[in-house]
């Protein structure tokens, strides 16, 4: 969570900005309150993807779905406007983090957690694919851990981007980590779909990593694929739920009712869905969630003083429940409203900075992350270090197969960015992250991860901890590589989201792109002025 920049709107359709929480692929999520002082997440979609027809009429047609869902372990879905130029939906806000930071600060949970977690998913579940939704993209930033139970979020939004302009009509949707294996083969999906997915977080829950192992992502798709799960990492009751779960074969997976029932059986017949204080979540857990908790009391208080003057957005449609509109802050009101402004960021790293998703980013300039994070059992290396990743010469001789294409090679272990033109026969790359532009067939074009079995993954978090990076990493948000069309329309990197790297000998690297330059008469690619961030495991 983080105050409101000098770009930032200040108000959508009546409601008051307060603090933005998180940007992604799809738009940008801030928080506000309805007139009543209910908190929501409101997601502000991308212009590129509210000027398609097409996206609009199928982001509509999502929300409309979303909009039935009501259950006790999902974030209900409370207004929005499909209709405008910038499209935008307000959502139920749940203070606490996402399984992804939790299990990258804590480790892995307790197995009595853990099939609590697995029952609260599938009961989710239960309610979405009732409305006649299907996620496609759960995971464990879209699972929140509130202190009564877990939350689904973003459900059935992302099949709103599925064909249009942007995408394609190739493109799979979800986070190639955590796809069923039908999704990766283009087969027809169905409900089974989220119960493969369920099995992926509940593991990652209880080991703290993927069961399919790590490394490029075409790699893991093929394990997904062609390969049985490693689940020896879990603990031995948890198993048997998590096999079934990860079936190959949709039908041979468990139904949400049958996932809640295993939960029950294995908890020792114990109820794993009675929602009451301190009932699921470890201690260290639950403290987070009481902070980010009172941190939201404090800023329903007062509004957020902005950084400027700023002329609203105003959408066509009205709330359902528009914020009330707040007097000028004078005096004490000015300091209490200071003084949560930086509550809201000094405990913002607890909270999920990805309600709802989100995402946005362009070439202008950009201020640099804050102060780098350390935290017990890591040692920070290097910190803030600038690495300008020149974008290499486009190469268009199709016969040397790339062999002679000139090559941007990033050095992780030392960072450091080298640019050169390799002979016949050598070894093309000797760094760790590939950035070439040659011959559109040669699986080495692009922007990609060739670490051996290191892994990558994007992060909203300016200044993470070495733990929430590492997690974000693993979680396998980005595939690789980056391909050449998506650099030249800025489609997946963009200015302010940063990259995270665990390398092969586990150093984890936080890359923040501060800003991007385009390159139009160099086959339009782009150039990444970022800082690097480095921190190692202590022994």
């Amino acid at each position: 969570m983080q105050e409101l920049g000098p770009d930032d709107p200040r108000e959508i359709s009546g409601y008051a900005l307060r603090a933005r929480l998180g940007e992604g692929g799809m738009g940008t999520v801030y928080l506000s309150h309805t007139r009543g002082g209910r908190p929501v997440a409101l997601k502000v979609v991308r212009r590129e993807y509210g000027n398609d027809p097409e996206f609009r009429r199928r982001f509509g047609r999502e929300v409309e779905a979303a909009r039935r869902v009501q259950g006790p372990f999902t974030a209900a879905v409370l207004d929005s406007n499909t209709e405008g130029a910038q499209p935008w939906l307000a959502s139920e806000y749940v203070s606490g983090p996402s399984l992804s930071a939790a299990v990258g600060q804590y480790g892995p949970l307790p197995s009595a957690t853990v099939l609590q977690l697995m029952a609260g998913v599938a009961e989710a579940l239960k309610m979405i694919h009732a409305a006649g939704v299907i996620h496609r993209d759960l995971k464990p930033s879209n699972v929140l851990l509130a202190a009564d139970g877990p939350r689904v979020i973003d459900f059935g939004i992302a099949r709103a981007a599925d064909a249009t302009a942007l995408t394609g009509t190739d493109v799979r949707l979800g986070t190639p980590a955590f796809m069923a294996p039908e999704q990766v083969s283009g087969r027809d999906i169905s409900p089974a779909l989220d119960i493969f997915a369920t099995g992926l977080i509940g593991y990652f829950a209880a080991a703290g990593q993927h069961p399919f192992g790590e490394g490029a992502s075409q790699a893991l798709l093929y394990r997904i694929v062609a390969e049985e799960p490693e689940l020896s990492g879990a603990p031995a009751e948890l198993r048997e739920l998590l096999a079934r779960c990860l079936a190959k074969e949709p039908g041979a997976r468990p139904t949400t009712d049958q996932v809640i029932d295993l939960c029950r059986s294995h908890a020792g017949g114990e109820t794993v869905l009675e929602r009451r204080g301190d009932w699921w979540l470890p201690p260290q857990v639950a403290e987070d969630v009481t902070r980010a908790e009172e941190t939201l009391r404090l800023s329903g208080q007062q509004p957020l003083l902005p950084a400027r003057a700023y002329e609203p957005t105003v959408a066509s449609q009205a709330p359902a429940h528009p914020a009330a509109a707040q007097p000028r802050a004078r005096g004490r009101v000015r300091t209490i409203a200071i003084a949560v402004a930086a509550l809201l960021v000094g405990v913002g790293a607890t909270l999920a900075a990805t309600q709802l998703g989100g995402g946005d980013g362009d070439g202008g300039d950009s201020g640099a992350p804050g102060p780098a994070k350390n935290e017990a059992g890591w040692k920070l290396e290097k910190k803030d270090v600038p690495l300008n990743i020149r974008a290499p010469q486009h190469f268009t001789d199709k016969l040397s197969n790339c062999d002679a294409a000139t090559t941007t090679a990033l050095d992780l272990d030392h960072l450091e960015v080298a640019t050169a033109v390799t002979n016949d026969g050598d070894d093309m790359y000797n760094g760790d992250v590939r950035y070439v532009d040659c011959y559109d067939r040669d699986p080495r074009n692009g922007f990609g991860l060739v670490d051996g079995s290191g892994v990558w993954g994007t992060t909203d978090e300016s200044t993470p901890t070495p733990s929430q990076c590492k997690a974000a990493a693993r979680e396998g948000s980005l595939d690789s590589p980056v391909t050449v069309k998506q650099i030249q329309t800025d489609s997946v990197l963009k200015k302010d989201m940063g990259l995270c790297i665990e390398t092969d000998d586990k150093t984890v690297v936080h890359l923040w792109i501060t800003r991007i330059n385009k390159q139009p008469d160099n086959h339009n690619l782009r150039t990444y002025i970022t800082t690097a961030t480095q921190w190692v495991p202590k022994k």
